[in-house]
């Protein structure tokens, strides 16, 4: 079975191996993702506990993604979400050439480990 693909994809750690088995789970058969776990569930024998829940900041000031005016005239910042706080060198290197690119070459992290 198709299931029996992912799992023995993801045992060997074959990322593209997993997106396979995944599309073809979910394009192909029309799994959902409540299905996939109940088919996961029934495989390794026990159930897994749900996900923590993601609490979004109440204060919109918070959330810096996008790109935003300034106060100075004429300039702007762009904000970047930064997945729980893990960056590639070559995601930084990119951030770091466009801010030489668009600005000033600065570069700063937000309280919540954003760009």
């Amino acid at each position: 079975m198709a299931w029996r693909r992912f799992l023995d994809a993801a045992t060997h750690c074959d990322r593209v191996a997993i997106r396979r088995a995944l599309s073809f789970l979910f394009l192909q058969h029309g799994w959902t993702a409540e299905h996939f776990l109940s088919e996961l569930e029934s495989v390794i024998g026990f159930a897994l506990d749900p996900a923590e829940p993601e609490e979004l900041p109440a204060d919109v000031h918070r959330d810096h993604t996008g790109i935003h005016a300034q106060r100075q005239k004429g300039l702007s910042y762009v904000g970047a979400s930064v997945l729980r706080g893990r960056i590639t060198p070559q995601q930084l290197r990119v951030a770091a050439s466009l801010a030489d690119r668009y600005g000033d070459g600065s570069v700063r992290t937000t309280m919540m480990q954003n760009i």
